[in-house]
């Protein structure tokens, strides 16, 4: 292997490199990226110029270069290359956006029109022009030794470079897969027909009309579908809770995406049809310390507290509106206040001193959940309240190990008062006094009436099929929807592969590379395989895959002693196999099929013949084709028998070995009664064994042949 940093060819085995001693990856470090590359130049700049001092004119190009690169870097593309008068600059390599199509091409009409102020601003009629197009590329370092420089090569990159050398001065000129990723977002106007070298099939692009404005996004009012049964569950929860002036906890339970946070929202929209409601969200927050943070939620939405305020000025605030409230007694405003010292940071020895004088006269276990439970009480109690409610509405999301939050239900529940608990988890976690209410996958009809808001009629049998794969999740049939979207999509105007493709992105390179390699395995793959294809850094990229839900543990594994992993979505595993580059495919499916032989059972036969097909290796694939056709066989699976028999005799084989995957596929299909096909390939395999050289197994395989004819021509005796 050769090392990807020196150059240097070390011998197979070696993990690191003998030269210089860097990492021996066993991928190549390039990836197959969706990406949209734009070309940008000055047009027409010789004939513009040509009066121009060489010194004058070399400013004149570093000035406008310079500030078209910084509108590209704007938009979060990269500045690939300046070449000559213009540059080439990409989108979504090495990391991407789900519209990454859309930066691009509004990338390049503000670079066109920076470029004609510095023409206007000297008085030169100076003008670019920009070719964008989108499609698949090879990314990575090109290069010999240490000098090399990050690129994308593939013909999507030589169609941008047509298509600007195309296009009319001060215009934007896109591909067709650029076009159909923007065209909802962005105003486009056919161009004439075109003759791109190179390019036969396209005839013509699309310029940016850029008079017009772009559209809304109406993603913001989508009509909410479904979940009436769980809406009347909430409504009916409510009114109990209204009638009985009693607390009551309810969660709210699914998995991630399955529309938790949507139908709360719903709901607390809903209810307000009905009653005098007040809501308060306690939600995770990461940028925020575990001290207090519960508190200082309360504080921020209760008093309109400014998230980030000096804290003694957010003390202070406090303190005067609990004064004007009159329903909270004078003993606890100060451990509200108190409460907020602990969000702000105070150091850890202050708040214990004023927590040691504030807490003396509490006998509760938990002080400052008590007096905030007393203040969220008295809310509903019209004989405290200036204003009441009806109910308090107090939502809990995704704070599981939150103690302060739970601290507060168990001081709420011991409280009279109107007040609905609503939280969410993927799990049930209930107390005895909880109530569970789980929200199912949405049904194909409601699926389908989601994704209508977002799609095309004429897509509506692809639509249902792809609905299948997403199981009825919300947050995935969202982001189908906005791959199929005939409406405008705000940022998530690229295709499903650019979401996936920017979801990936948010891993680190390394583990990026390892998940594709997981994605080449197959359907599952094993850890311990996984430490095989990176001896560096597995156990980090394992952990993300878990606590990301990127793979999953299954309950069992069929290989002992190794954890077996699955794809949460055949969708990102086909994304993440699309990293992978084609030459890297041969190597890696070799390495797979090693590791498979030396530590899979008998049962994986078929996946280990697989990868060694896939690396070349006809002699090592048909040995386990072999051995998987004889399983099947032995469990009476004969379908199955006869379809690996099948691809077994396509092989490119030696005479003896292809007469036996004849004589293997003849018994898979006496085993499924089709006497006639057995008889097919028993004549090729008699052909075959006639023409091989005499030998101990030649004699084996003679008799078998016997046998199978007389199995044949039994078979046809009993059903002629």
């Amino acid at each position: 292997m050769n090392c990807p940093n020196c150059n240097t060819l070390n011998p197979a085995g070696m993990h690191f490199c003998g030269m210089c001693g860097s990492p021996l990856t066993v991928g190549s470090g390039r990836e197959r990226r969706r990406v949209t590359v734009v070309f940008i130049d000055l047009a027409s700049f010789t004939s513009l110029t040509y009066h121009l001092d060489p010194e004058a004119l070399r400013d004149l190009v570093d000035e406008a270069l310079t500030l078209v690169a910084g509108i590209i870097e704007d938009y979060d593309g990269q500045v690939n290359t300046f070449r000559g008068d213009g540059l080439v600059a990409v989108f979504g390599a090495p990391t991407s956006h789900p519209d990454d199509p859309q930066r691009a091409v509004q990338a390049a009409a503000a670079g066109l029109k920076a470029i004609a102020e510095i023409g206007q601003s000297k008085g030169i009629a100076l003008k670019g022009r920009a070719g964008v197009n989108t499609g698949t590329v090879i990314a990575g370092s090109v290069g010999s030794g240490r000098v090399k420089e990050y690129t994308v090569m593939g013909s999507a990159v030589n169609l941008a470079a047509r298509l600007e050398a195309a296009a009319t001065a001060g215009e934007v000129w896109v591909g067709p897969e650029t076009f159909e990723a923007t065209r909802h977002a962005l105003r486009y106007l056919a161009t004439p027909p075109l003759t791109l070298r190179g390019f036969p099939d396209i005839t013509q692009a699309y310029r940016l009309d850029q008079g017009e404005a772009q559209p809304a996004d109406p993603f913001m009012h989508l009509e909410f579908v479904g979940r009436n049964q769980e809406m009347n569950a909430l409504l009916s929860a409510l009114g109990e809770v209204v009638t009985t002036r009693t607390v009551q906890e309810l969660w709210l339970t699914g998995e991630a995406g399955i529309g938790k946070s949507r139908l709360i929202r719903e709901f607390d929209c809903h209810a307000r049809v009905y009653y005098r409601l007040r809501s308060l969200y306690l939600v995770e927050r990461h940028d925020q310390g575990g001290v207090g943070r519960t508190w200082s939620q309360l504080a921020q939405q209760l008093f309109s507290l400014t998230p980030g305020e000096e804290p003694r000025l957010q003390q202070h605030r406090l303190t005067l509106a609990l004064q004007e409230l009159h329903q909270v007694p004078a003993l606890a405003v100060e451990p509200l206040v108190q409460s907020l010292s602990a969000a702000a940071g105070a150091p850890r020895a202050e708040r214990r001193r004023r927590q040691s004088l504030q807490w003396q006269g509490y006998e509760r276990r938990s002080h400052l959940a008590e007096p905030w439970a007393e203040l969220l009480a008295s809310l509903t109690d019209p004989a405290v309240a200036k204003e009441p409610v009806q109910a308090l509405l107090l939502v809990i999301e995704n704070n599981l190990h939150d103690q302060e939050a739970a601290q507060l239900v168990r001081e709420l529940r011991e409280r009279p008062g109107a007040v609905l608990i609503l939280r969410t988890t993927r799990r049930p976690r209930l107390s005895a006094e909880s109530r569970e209410l789980s929200l199912p996958p949405l049904s194909l009809e409601e699926s389908l009436t989601l994704l209508r808001q977002l799609s095309q009629p004429f897509l509506e049998v692809a639509t249902q099929a792809l609905v299948v794969q997403t199981g009825g999740i919300p947050a995935y049939l969202l982001e189908l929807g906005r791959a199929l979207g005939n409406t405008p999509t705000g940022s998530f105007s690229g295709s499903l592969v650019a979401l996936l493709q920017a979801r990936l992105d948010m891993l680190p390179g390394p583990v990026r590379q390892l998940l594709a390699h997981s994605a080449l395995i197959g359907e599952r793959c094993w850890d311990g395989l996984l430490r095989h294809l990176a001896p560096e850094g597995a156990d980090e990229a394992l952990s993300r895959f878990q606590a990301e839900h990127l793979l999953l543990q299954e309950t069992a594994s069929r290989i002992p002693g190794q954890l077996e992993l699955r794809f949460q979505s055949e969708l990102l595993r086909d994304a993440a196999l699309r990293l992978v580059p084609l030459s890297d495919y041969p190597t890696l499916h070799l390495r797979i099929a090693q590791w498979l032989e030396q530590h899979a059972p008998i049962e994986l036969s078929r996946q280990m013949a697989r990868h060694f097909e896939a690396a070349g290796n006809n002699e090592a694939a048909y040995s386990y084709y072999q051995a998987a056709t004889e399983l099947a066989l032995t469990e009476e699976n004969h379908p199955r028998a006869l379809e690996l028999a099948a691809h077994l005799v396509t092989l490119e084989l030696p005479l003896e070995s292809r007469a036996e995957a004849l004589l293997t596929y003849a018994q898979a299909a006496l085993a499924v009664g089709d006497a006639a096909l057995a008889e097919q390939q028993l004549a090729q395999a008699a052909q075959q064994l006639t023409e091989s050289r005499p030998s101990e197994h030649l004699a084996h395989l003679n008799s078998r042949w016997t046998q199978l004819s007389q199995l044949v021509t039994a078979t046809v005796a009993r059903h002629p």
